[in-house]
């Protein structure tokens, strides 16, 4: 009973933070004259510019800090964290065995997805050093804190430990499987990036990747039809995420004759395909959990994810602006969140 209350709230609560005041107020996408436009933070600008000058003191003083910073940006270290939930949530719907999940086995392999992951934004980075002068001028390479001698040795140093980790921990069909995604990620950016559609098939694969690894390490390859759907979720989140950053990137890819599917068939197009991608990914996996546990907590999917539909809306109604676009892509997190939380309550305290 209280699980069913519980379920019950969680989607309308999630969903009254969209409602829209009676009040008059600015856009949330207006313009904004921003406070100071050399730190990110709520200070005056004499204090904005007090912390910048101890900042590039810090730098200046501390190369290991600079050099650690830079490479915490290049590897995109914020994307560790949903990685390492991603991995849990995988591990967990397939097995939901804490003792699975602390073998030397599942824990290796986590370590394993994460150097992946690093692995293929350093290799990202060396083959679009000319696109990120337009897109991204404040990445590592570009700006020269990190030099291309360097990435490439992260790049091989943290593959080359990967191989090495899967050949002492892993057996020999996950070790097959390490080497299967290490030569995806090597061939991606030169070959399959280039080409539209495709990069972003490659890319939604990659990331759904890490549910497979943690299913196949905790339960050996052995998908429970959760499993099954958290993959699916993902997959297909990834799917529409590639798209809509692509969209974001319109301009500087446009600029610089790179064939994606926005530079192809319009922002308006590519919108469409998002949103297809979206209604797909919600309500087919919502009718999979429906034939497991019955409609009402297929229902509790849907009002889960409903923020997603109001968030692609706001992208048409603000003309597809970058700005737009970015606020979309980041409240999908909230969402991806309550879901994985969502089917892991399932899997644990529903039969």
């Amino acid at each position: 009973m209280k699980l069913s209350w519980i379920c019950f709230f969680i989607p309308f609560v999630h969903s009254f933070l969209h409602v829209k005041p009676h009040v008059k107020m600015v856009p949330i996408f207006a313009k904004q004259t921003p406070i100071c436009d050399t730190v990110k933070y709520p200070f005056y600008p004499n204090d904005c510019n007090i912390y910048r000058s101890l900042l590039q003191l810090k730098y200046k003083a501390d190369p290991i800090f600079r050099k650690s910073s830079a490479i915490l940006r290049l590897i995109r270290a914020e994307n560790v964290p949903p990685a390492i939930v991603l991995f849990l949530a995988g591990g967990w719907t397939s097995a939901a065995s804490w003792k699975n999940m602390r073998s030397p086995q599942f824990l290796v392999s986590g370590l394993i997805t994460l150097m992946v992951l690093s692995a293929s934004m350093i290799i990202n980075d060396l083959f679009d050093i000319e696109i990120d002068k337009t897109n991204y001028p404040s990445r590592p390479l570009v700006t020269g804190e990190i030099t291309k001698n360097e990435a490439f040795a992260y790049y091989i140093a943290l593959l080359g430990a990967s191989d090495v980790l899967s050949f002492f921990f892993l057996p020999k069909h996950m070790q097959y499987v390490v080497h299967m995604i290490i030569f995806l990620v090597s061939v991606y950016t030169p070959y399959l990036k280039p080409i539209p559609f495709i990069k972003n098939l490659v890319c939604a694969s990659i990331i759904s990747f890490s549910v497979f690894f943690a299913g196949a390490a905790s339960s050996g390859f052995i998908l429970t039809p959760l499993s099954q759907i958290l993959s699916r979720f993902i997959f297909l989140g990834s799917l529409q995420s590639e798209l809509l950053l692509d969209m974001r990137d319109y301009k500087g890819d446009l600029a610089n004759s790179i064939k994606t599917v926005p530079v192809l068939y319009g922002l308006s197009k590519t919108h469409l395909i998002a949103t297809t991608i979206l209604y797909t990914n919600i309500f087919a996996n919502a009718f999979h959990i429906m034939s497991i546990y019955g409609m009402r907590f297929g229902l509790y999917f849907i009002g889960i994810c409903y923020s997603l539909f109001l968030d692609m809306e706001k992208i048409v109604e603000y003309d597809y602006s970058r700005k737009s676009i970015l606020i979309a892509v980041k409240k999908t997190i909230a969402p991806m969140i309550l879901v994985i939380a969502y089917l892991c309550m399932l899997r644990s305290y529903i039969i």
